[in-house]
């Protein structure tokens, strides 16, 4: 049997930006943006558009 030996403490930075644009009277794009860091060297980027 094998005991994962993980740090006792961990830093996560997350970061997100969200935006509505408004077209008219009857459209909306909307988009979320998110940014993730940690120090245990794990990263992502996530991008969402939406029409309304």
């Amino acid at each position: 049997m094998h005991v994962e030996n993980l740090p006792s403490s961990r830093i996560k930075i997350p970061l997100g930006v969200r935006a509505n644009y408004f077209l008219g009277d009857r459209f909306i794009i909307r988009a979320w943006y998110r940014n993730y860091h940690d120090d245990w060297g794990i990263s992502s980027n996530a991008l969402q558009l939406e029409t309304v």
